[in-house]
C-alpha cells in the first residue's frame, strides 16, 4: 500500500541528505524526487508471484538513488543486498540489464524461486549485506543495487501504519555526470 508524502517531508529530506551524498558520490542529488511515499508491506508469501520472491533492481539507471527511511519497529524487517550467482552481478547497469534479464528468466523457467519473501541466500542469489529496521533509519542506495525487504514471519503484514513494517520510500538522482 502506498499513500504520497507530504511535500514539506520531501524538502527537509533532500536538505538532511544533499551533503552526505555529495560526500559520498561527489555530486549532489536533483533538487526534486521520481516519488517519495509511504508505504506498507501488506502482501502475504502465499500470493507473492515468482519475481516478487527474488532481489530487484529500480532500474538500470547507475544516477538513480533510493531512499528508505524506517518508520516501524525492528522486528518488521532491514532490507538486504544481493549477488546474483550466475552473472556475478550486485547492480544492474544498461550494458548489462538484458543479459539479467535473460538469465534471471532462465532461473526462474529451472525452478520457482521458494515460496515466501527473499531472505537469507537462495540457490540463484547470495546475500552480500543486511541493514537493520531501526526506528527513524534513513537508509540512501543506487537504485540499480539488486536489493529485497527482509520480510520474515515476525513482521506483520497489516494495514494499520500503527501495526506494519512502514516507511517512506522514495527515488532521487545524483546530478547528471553519468556515474558508472
Amino acid at each position: 500500500m502506498r499513500a504520497p508524502a507530504p511535500q514539506v517531508y520531501v524538502d527537509v529530506l533532500l536538505a538532511a541528505v544533499t551533503p552526505v551524498i555529495e560526500e559520498t558520490f561527489g555530486v549532489p542529488p536533483a533538487d526534486e524526487l521520481d516519488l517519495c511515499a509511504f508505504s506498507l508491506v501488506t502482501t502475504p508469501p502465499a500470493q507473492l508471484h515468482a519475481i516478487q520472491r527474488i532481489p530487484h533492481f529500480d532500474g538500470p539507471d547507475p544516477d538513480r538513488l533510493a531512499f528508505l527511511h524506517y518508520l516501524c519497529a525492528p522486528f518488521q524487517g532491514g532490507t538486504s543486498f544481493y549477488r546474483h550467482r550466475a552473472t556475478g552481478l550486485e547492480s544492474v547497469t544498461p550494458s548489462r540489464v538484458d543479459e539479467y534479464r535473460e538469465t534471471v528468466a532462465a532461473d526462474l523457467g529451472s525452478g520457482s524461486p521458494a515460496r515466501g519473501y527473499v531472505g537469507d541466500d537462495t540457490r540463484s542469489f547470495e546475500r552480500v549485506h543486511r541493514i537493520d529496521a531501526e526506528f527513524n533509519r534513513l537508509i540512501v542506495y543506487k537504485g540499480n543495487a539488486l536489493h529485497s525487504g527482509d520480510i520474515t514471519d515476525l513482521t506483520i503484514l497489516s494495514e494499520d501504519p500503527r501495526q506494519g513494517r512502514l516507511t517512506i520510500n522514495g527515488f532521487g538522482r545524483l546530478t547528471g555526470l553519468g556515474l558508472n
